[in-house]
């Protein structure tokens, strides 16, 4: 799944620290928000065997792209049924 947008991008460097809880991007700055978005979603891609991503777009903005494994690919665990 990707999401694109047509804000200011990235500065050089950002990609991979904006991921971190509470950082925010340098572009960012000025706007409301606690830095925590993009680090729920790559916990939670993770935590799917997943990946998250951000990178600038050549027309300008980013694009954020979160992959997941095939279906075939993740071993499911087996259903236990809550005993009461």
């Amino acid at each position: 799944m990707a999401v694109l947008d047509e804000g200011p991008g990235l500065a050089a460097g950002e990609e991979s620290s904006v991921f971190e809880r509470f950082a925010r991007g340098s572009a960012g700055s000025g706007r409301s928000g606690t830095g925590l978005g993009l680090a729920i979603v790559e916990t939670l891609a993770r935590r799917w065997r997943g990946t998250a991503s951000l990178s600038n777009r050549l027309e300008g903005g980013a694009r954020a792209e979160v992959r997941f494994p095939a279906a075939a690919t993740v071993k499911e665990e087996p259903w236990v049924e809550a005993s009461s």
